[in-house]
């Protein structure tokens, strides 16, 4: 069994006030949320620091190629051969979906592979 001692809804209020006071200013910096339209790996939607940019365009050229050539645009599939996270390949799908490379998404199902096999050697 439980026991806890009763807090009153002022004394909340007051601890809750309290802790405001404590917290930082929060700053947001520019071209890290919300640039959700820029479709650059450094730019907050895909990698970290600049350092990591090559490997993260490898890393994307790598699954424009399984996609294309599969003709099969789904998250876990990038999951399973890239051995990446959830988050990492849904946010590659979401940048292959800037690049023209699959539709967009239509809740469970695979993505609709839009570039061709030809289109793709010709990059």
């Amino acid at each position: 069994r439980i026991q806890g001692c009763f807090v009153s809804e002022e004394e909340v209020r007051k601890v809750v006030a309290h802790w405001r006071r404590q917290a930082p200013e929060v700053v947001y910096v520019s071209g890290v949320e919300g640039d959700e339209g820029e479709g650059q790996l450094g730019g907050g939607n895909f990698g970290g620091n600049g350092a990591d940019d090559d490997e993260d365009e490898v890393l994307l050229r790598q699954a424009m190629e399984l996609v294309v050539r599969s003709q099969l645009g789904s998250t876990s599939m990038l999951q399973r051969k890239l051995k990446v996270g959830f988050a990492r390949a849904g946010r590659i799908m979401d940048l292959l979906e800037q690049r023209g490379v699959v539709g967009p998404s239509e809740g469970s199902k695979a993505r609709a592979v839009l570039m061709t096999v030809e289109e793709f050697e010709l990059l």
